[in-house]
C-alpha cells in the first residue's frame, strides 16, 4: 500500500511540474468596425491555449516558449523563459510571432493569462483602407498539462 501511494504521488509530481498549460479564455472584449467608425464589442472567447516548450520542430519560429491556439502547429506567441516583473516573481511575456504588436502574458502562480491582439487597428486594410481586424483583449486561466 505504501508503494501505491508514493507511485500516485510521484506521479501527480511530475505530471504539475511539466512545463505544458493549456488555457481557456474566460472572457474577451475590444472594438468592432461599423459603418466605418470602432465601437466597443464583447467577444465569446472560443479558442483555447497551448503553452509549451519549444520543441525541435518549431525552434525556427524562436522562443524557449511557445502559445499555440489549440490544435495548430504553428505557434500565435513566442516567449523567452519566466522572468521577474516588477510585483510578479515569475512571468511569461510573449510576443507575437507573425504580428510583432500582439501579446501573451501568463502567470502561474494565479494561473491567469491575458491575451491581446492588437495589430489589425495599426494595419492597413485593402487599397489603403482602414483594417476591418478587431482590435481585443482577452482574460482566462490555465491549468498545468
Amino acid at each position: 500500500m505504501k508503494y501505491i501511494l508514493a507511485v500516485l504521488v510521484m506521479t501527480f509530481s511530475l505530471q504539475s511540474s511539466a512545463d505544458s498549460w493549456l488555457c481557456t479564455g474566460d472572457q474577451s472584449a475590444g472594438f468592432q468596425l461599423t459603418d466605418g467608425n470602432w465601437q466597443p464589442f464583447s467577444f465569446t472567447p472560443g479558442d483555447q491555449y497551448l503553452i509549451k516548450e519549444a520543441d525541435e520542430k518549431r525552434s525556427a519560429y524562436g522562443g524557449i516558449y511557445q502559445v499555440h491556439v489549440f490544435g495548430k502547429k504553428v505557434p500565435t506567441w513566442t516567449c523567452g523563459d519566466f522572468r521577474s516583473v516588477i510585483g510578479t516573481e515569475k512571468l511569461l511575456v510573449c510576443d507575437g510571432w507573425a504580428a510583432p504588436g500582439e501579446s501573451f502574458k501568463y502567470n502561474p502562480a494565479t494561473g491567469h493569462f491575458l491575451a491581446t491582439r492588437t495589430t489589425g487597428y495599426v494595419q492597413d486594410g485593402k487599397e489603403g483602407g482602414i483594417s476591418p481586424a478587431t482590435p481585443s483583449i482577452e482574460i482566462g486561466t490555465c491549468s498545468p498539462l
